[in-house]
């Protein structure tokens, strides 16, 4: 195959059309897809150190069939993945379906040659195409645990699989939701514009909290970080706005307990989750615990999902309810 390197440094329809088309393919994560990152796109170029760009090949006849989203440092002019940014838990490259494998390594080495100098390679799964056809230009230079929940069933066969510990701890949030006479609501949503106001509001304020309590320790990181996560971040946008948006939120006694954002995959089988927060003032409960154990009861009796991908993190709570690990790579290309 004739595969020509070229580089755009703005979204163009041409690009964006094989984009779109290329997102389709199943193993390709909801980070990855156009409208999620389109967003993480304008967050990079008008409030980072970096610039976008876009690096795609073209065969023959001027069709676009690998896509290589990166972006540049301003000053230090280091070339990364563009997807290297919080909230963005898992990035890669993107390939039309027709190329073979020696096609897509010809891609890669083409590419390799047209930078012409070291770039890296962030949150690439451990089994991507992209670094096994790289491999002999690699180093692996870090890595991020994450975690996805594989739901095979039903909800009963999955909590029979729990520790007894954890089967033992759940029972008690509920006991005692019904002992102090708790009203619980759970609401789950897929598609932004089928979540209400309201929830979407209420999400937002519950995160923002948990994200304001936990990470900033003086007024000025307070406002900066207020400003980012509650309006400019890119998240702000994709896991509200977009048709694949999905929203579980939990409220006790009309206030949020706990809630989830998070976007679901093409083949309808699978939800990454960047935010999640729990309410400090509900810890007696487990919120949670509760969440996440409504969450799946909902998906395995009325949606096709069967991963609830916590991506990244190993909090005890993830394996609790049944996650295995996975690994994301960050790798220099030499």
């Amino acid at each position: 195959m004739d595969i020509q390197i070229k580089k755009s440094l703005l979204l163009s329809a041409k690009i964006r059309k094989a984009w779109l088309n290329m997102e389709k393919e199943e193993l390709v994560s909801p980070y990855l897809y156009y409208n999620f990152m389109k967003y993480v796109w304008w967050q990079t170029k008008l409030f980072s150190k970096y610039r976008p760009i876009i690096f795609y090949a073209v065969d023959k006849d001027n069709n676009i069939v690998m896509i290589a989203p990166m972006k540049v440092h301003i000053f230090s002019g280091k070339i990364d993945t563009l997807g290297n940014i919080g909230m963005c838990d898992m990035t890669d490259f993107l390939y039309r379906k027709e190329l073979s494998d020696n096609e897509c390594k010809e891609c890669l080495l083409k590419l390799r040659d047209f930078i012409g100098r070291p770039f890296y390679l962030s949150r690439l799964l451990s089994d991507s195409k992209t670094l096994q056809y790289l491999k002999p230009y690699s180093k692996i230079v870090g890595s991020h645990e994450c975690v996805d929940i594989f739901l095979e069933s039903d909800y009963d066969s999955h909590f029979k699989q729990l520790s007894k510990s954890v089967r033992q701890n759940i029972r008690t949030a509920y006991n005692r939701m019904l002992k102090d006479g708790v009203d619980f609501d759970f609401h789950f949503y897929i598609g932004g514009k089928n979540i209400p106001a309201k929830i979407k509001r209420d999400s937002k304020r519950c995160y923002l909290k948990r994200q304001l309590d936990a990470y900033t320790h003086s007024v000025f990181t307070k406002i900066k970080h207020y400003i980012g996560i509650g309006w400019l971040r890119h998240d702000n946008f994709s896991l509200f706005l977009n048709d694949n948006a999905v929203n579980a939120t939990l409220y006790l006694n009309g206030v949020v307990a706990a809630c989830f954002m998070g976007s679901l995959n093409y083949s309808k089988d699978r939800v990454v989750i960047p935010r999640l927060a729990i309410s400090a003032d509900f810890r007696r409960y487990s919120p949670g615990y509760v969440l996440l154990c409504e969450c799946m009861k909902y998906v395995l009796s009325k949606t096709s999902i069967q991963h609830i991908d916590l991506c990244r993190g190993t909090e005890k709570y993830k394996s609790d309810l049944g996650g295995g690990k996975y690994l994301t790579l960050f790798v220099e290309i030499q």
